[in-house]
């Protein structure tokens, strides 16, 4: 299934959902140290999406809809906060993003509650991505639709100093 691809994960769930149901194991993640700059924070960011792109596409198409609705609702809804006393749609609107950054601060709380179950011992280490999940979700969110965004442009990623060239269904050309 690996031969003459790239993404080892993407592949292997293919290949397993292809024989029936695929579960997820907990005690199989691993927790990886982020520590980037922005270039390479950008880079990283655009690889994975462009990686899913032609590992799942029907998944990456799914995830970049609701990726751009959510943040079109949500930075327009808080663009529109000032004025939500002056019309119902205003304050509609502005409900909307009330709402969608609720689910967000409700999904960060669960992610951070599964990072101290299953690692305990990063607990003050966490607390930086703590913060940054509560107070700056809705970047994150403009990240990703970023990424998904620059996933369009090019079938080409760069992985530790090599190129290489996507084609569809997961080929590569190195």
């Amino acid at each position: 299934a690996w031969q003459g691809t790239l993404s080892d994960d993407l592949v292997a769930g293919r290949a397993l959902a292809a024989l029936g149901r695929v579960e997820f194991e907990p005690g199989a993640m691993v927790a990886a140290r982020v520590d980037y700059d922005w270039p390479a924070l950008l880079e990283f960011v655009r690889r994975q999406f462009t990686i899913g792109r032609f590992y799942a596409p029907r998944w990456w198409a799914a995830g970049s809809l609701f990726a751009c609705l959510h943040q079109g609702v949500f930075w327009i809804g808080l663009a529109l906060a000032p004025w939500a006393a002056r019309g119902t749609w205003l304050a509609a609107a502005t409900g909307a993003a009330a709402g969608l950054y609720g689910l967000q601060v409700l999904r960060s709380g669960l992610r951070q509650d599964a990072a101290r179950r299953f690692w305990p011992e990063h607990a003050l280490e966490q607390r930086a991505a703590r913060r940054f999940d509560f107070v700056l979700a809705p970047l994150a969110g403009l990240l990703a639709a970023w990424g998904f965004a620059s996933a369009l442009a090019g079938s080409t990623i760069s992985w530790r100093g090599w190129r290489y060239r996507l084609h569809p269904g997961g080929t590569i050309t190195v």
